[in-house]
């Protein structure tokens, strides 16, 4: 079991909060050029974690816990509305 160290987690994070948000309470989908640079980012990312042991995992874990998050929030701040 190898451990994740860093920043760069929180700011996947913050990266999925940003499309949950964007999704949920304005339903708009991220657009083209967003899609594609976040490919491009998980694409250099996966690159990296093959050649210089970075932990890829602990990247989309940040993505994804921090849209998971942010879809419990924004779902009970759209109820409000």
């Amino acid at each position: 079991m190898s451990m994740s160290v860093g920043a760069s987690g929180a700011l996947y994070g913050l990266l999925g909060a940003y499309a949950a948000r964007r999704y949920v309470l304005y339903r708009m989908p991220l657009d083209s050029q967003e899609l594609s640079w976040l490919a491009q980012v998980i694409g250099i990312n996966f690159v990296l974690s093959l050649l210089a042991n970075v932990d890829m995992f602990g990247h989309l874990g940040g993505l994804a816990g921090g849209a998971a998050l942010t879809l419990l929030w924004a779902s009970s701040q759209r109820r409000r509305w």
